[in-house]
This record gives C-alpha cells, structure tokens and sequence, in this order.
C-alpha cells in the first residue's frame, strides 16, 4: 500500500472525525435553543 494513500486515508478520516464533532456540537446547541424557546426555564 503507497505510504500517501495511507496518510490521505487518515486525513480524511480525522476531518470526517472533527466535521462529525462539530456537526453534532450545532446540533446539540440548535437543539438546546429550541428546548430553552419551548420550556420555561427551570434553572
């Protein structure tokens, strides 16, 4: 196996990885805004 595959392969993988993460980051706070929109706020 070419040794630049193999390191194109693992940044691929880590940018899937770090997109993946922030992805679900914004959806988590899209999420909690509509949740703080909805609900009273209870804290």
């Amino acid at each position: 196996m070419p040794y630049y595959l193999f390191i194109n392969l693992i940044e691929h993988h880590t940018l899937y990885l770090v997109l993946n993460s922030s992805l679900r980051l914004m959806m988590g706070v899209v999420i909690s805004k509509e949740g703080d929109a909805k609900m009273p706020a209870s804290h």
